[in-house]
């Protein structure tokens, strides 16, 4: 996590099992393990005004059997 100013920036790891459906893919019972970077705006009382997300979705979707997985290099 790194703060400045009216800023705060966080990389995160997600990990789970997929157990719901999502994006109309049925539970698949596979471990996840997504990376995250987000970014929030603070106003002046330290409330969240806007944020902005970015997560590996092609990863994910390649871990719940959404997407083929990418040929080994």
């Amino acid at each position: 996590m790194i703060a400045g100013d009216d800023r705060v920036a966080v990389r995160l790891q997600v990990k789970g099992t997929h157990r719901g459906e999502i994006m109309g893919v049925a539970p698949s019972g596979n471990a996840v393990d997504v990376e995250e970077i987000a970014i929030f705006e603070l106003d002046n009382e330290g409330r969240c005004v806007e944020r902005w997300v970015r997560l590996d979705e092609l990863s994910f979707l390649q871990q719940i059997g959404a997407m083929p997985a990418s040929p080994a290099a």
